[in-house]
């Protein structure tokens, strides 16, 4: 992520059309939920106590790829659970600190432009 806070936008801004943020692991931090619904799927599933600590390697790498390394008799309900258990710990996740007043800047310095720049992404529909 390209942290924008203090800097003169015009310039940067002016260069892009559009602008895309992923949202995971981004603007919000939903480690905690990942690491807690991933800890509470496994507990339930294989009556194991994993170490929380030994599951960040899942942070930034698709579910269903992270999922296989731990050999579940059936990874596809298995990764269902932890998406459920993930979305029941959302209260967990965070806007990461900045994000707000980075995300206000940019919109203040691009809000002179936003009529054409809508104008143009409908356009370009």
């Amino acid at each position: 992520m390209v942290t924008m806070i203090g800097m003169n936008l015009s310039k940067e801004v002016a260069m892009y059309k559009v602008v895309i943020f992923d949202v995971d692991g981004t603007l919000i931090d939903t480690e905690r939920s990942i690491i807690m619904g991933l800890h509470q799927m496994l507990k339930e599933e294989t009556s194991k106590e994993y170490k929380e600590e030994y599951l960040d390697f899942v942070l930034g790498i698709p579910g269903q790829e992270s999922i296989k390394e731990f050999n579940l008799d059936d990874p596809v309900l298995c990764l269902q659970k932890w998406k459920d258990n993930m979305a029941d710990l959302r209260h967990f996740n965070e806007v990461y600190e900045g994000i707000i007043t980075t995300l206000a800047k940019l919109k203040e310095k691009t809000s002179k432009k936003r009529a054409s720049l809508h104008h143009g992404l409908c356009k370009n529909v």
